[in-house]
């Protein structure tokens, strides 16, 4: 069956011309569908932040779950990080601003 789909997709002349050493595949072994959550991303970010783990630490555990590319490594990820432009407004610190300060409410006279 094989052979016969590369050759479909070959420029071999005919099935028979597709050797054994045309064809090659890996059985996926990776069963498991989930990444990691919303709420694991957060724990170990703020473990990061706060001194916890190390960045390679974080580093290494984004790439587990599936966050990251596993065949990209710290240094190259670091250097994707460097090259982007920085963001116009962090979205944590737009987030922490919201919830730190009330809404203002204008005083409402006594009825």
């Amino acid at each position: 069956m094989l052979r016969w789909v590369y050759w479909w997709h070959s420029t071999e002349a005919a099935p028979e011309d597709v050797t054994n050493g045309h064809i090659s595949y890996e059985l996926n072994n990776d069963f498991e569908a989930s990444t990691m959550s919303a709420s694991e991303i957060q724990a170990l970010v703020a473990a990061w932040q706060s001194g916890a783990i190390s960045r390679d630490t974080l580093l290494h555990n984004f790439r587990t779950g599936e966050i990251l590319p596993p065949a990209r490594t710290n240094e190259q990820e670091m250097e994707l990080i460097k090259s982007e432009p920085a963001p116009l407004v962090p979205m944590a610190t737009s987030r922490l601003d919201s919830r730190s300060r009330p809404p203002q409410l204008a005083a409402q006279p006594d009825e």
